[in-house]
């Protein structure tokens, strides 16, 4: 039969790895278009987390749509870029826990 002690480890433990895979995550996806509103397939989109400069490399897919892997919580910056269009820089684009952040 377990002790307090033991039973009271067991909780800490519990709790401690439950804490630990708590950490604040969500997600940045997007349409591409150009300014007739046609979707722009194979963009190349890099999502730059700005508190720490770590980049994600992208590419719209058929759809023209990207989506992220899941990011930590932060301050971001969307470029896009395509032979033949002007490129596109979103700043400041704040991501919050389970958040689903739609940049087009």
């Amino acid at each position: 039969m377990p002790t307090y002690r033991s039973a009271f480890l067991i909780a800490l433990a519990c709790l401690g790895s439950a804490a630990w895979g708590q950490q604040g995550r969500g997600t940045i996806l997007g349409t591409v278009t150009d300014a007739s509103g046609a979707v722009i397939t194979n963009a190349s989109v890099t999502i730059l987390n700005t508190d720490t400069n770590n980049p994600v490399e992208l590419q719209t897919n058929a759809s023209g749509v990207y989506i992220s892997p899941p990011l930590i919580v932060g301050q971001y910056q969307i470029t896009v870029e395509h032979a033949g269009f002007k490129k596109e820089v979103r700043r400041g684009v704040r991501l919050q826990v389970e958040q689903r952040a739609e940049v087009n």
